[in-house]
């Protein structure tokens, strides 16, 4: 766990190595939220689309095509 320390302009600076862990650069731009009493910094990828490509992998056994086939022979 590491300490931070908020400046009287009410800027947090966020520790060196959760920066570089996370990819947050001058500029970039986070969310904040506050979940039961507990601040969340999210970083906002470049292209959200292609950062939530592959999300669901290993998730469904099948690929569609294989499941598409499938169910039409079980339509039939």
């Amino acid at each position: 766990m590491e300490k931070a320390k908020v400046s009287s302009k009410g800027q947090l600076v966020i520790p060196k190595q959760f920066r570089d862990e996370m990819g947050i650069g001058k500029g970039k731009e986070v969310f904040v939220e506050e979940i039961d009493g507990v601040l969340l910094i999210i970083p906002i990828p470049k292209d959200p689309v292609k950062a939530l490509r592959g999300i669901s992998k290993g998730v469904f056994k099948k690929s569609s095509v294989k499941l598409v086939r499938e169910l039409r022979e079980e339509w039939q």
